[in-house]
């Protein structure tokens, strides 16, 4: 497991140096979402494992990856990542490639869940809030939740932070009771 997770990172790490050095981040990004979600695709899997070593492998996604012109970068990423049997990790590089994409353009990811619906006003109002507060950019993706009476959670970076009705008065419980 701990060797898998090198794997990736390292994978990650070289092709987002070589997207910063080649000025292509948003296309190794699109490249690679594609990859990702062919490598976890189960019958794909399926004939992957069972009927193709690397050459005819990496044949067959170069003839399905055509339309995208790849560059000589990216067709030897490809044929590397067959050479050494590494498809089925493809998604998990994605995956590793978006975080460290996240942090070069300095964005973090916010789960807002709510009571009710809120406008573009106050949605805004909340994103450059929380970008003062954790000098970034703030990508906001917001869940109506049903269960929720009033208030508010909001993950952030492993974070959350409860201010819901039903937390509130759990709280004034405890206190009460102690």
């Amino acid at each position: 497991m701990i060797f898998e997770k090198n794997l990736v990172n390292n994978y990650a790490k070289s092709v987002f140096y070589v997207a910063v050095n080649k000025n292509s981040i948003n296309r190794w990004k699109k490249f690679l979402k594609i990859l990702g979600y062919l490598s976890i695709q189960k019958k794909l899997k399926i004939l992957c494992f069972r009927n193709f070593n690397s050459d005819k492998l990496y044949k067959i996604l170069f003839f399905f990856l055509n339309e995208l012109n790849m560059n000589d970068y990216e067709k030897n990423f490809l044929k590397i990542i067959c050479q050494n049997n590494r498809f089925f990790l493809l998604f998990k590089i994605f995956k590793k490639y978006k975080k460290i994409y996240k942090k070069y353009k300095n964005v973090t990811d916010v789960i807002l869940k709510i009571s009710h619906n809120i406008n573009s006003i106050q949605k805004n109002i909340i994103i450059n809030s929380l970008e003062k507060i954790f000098m970034k950019k703030i990508n906001l993706k917001i869940f109506k939740k049903k269960k929720l009476i009033g208030g508010f959670v909001i993950s952030i970076n492993g974070r959350v932070i409860d201010y819901s009705v039903k937390n509130y008065l759990k709280s004034l419980k405890y206190f009460i009771q102690t």
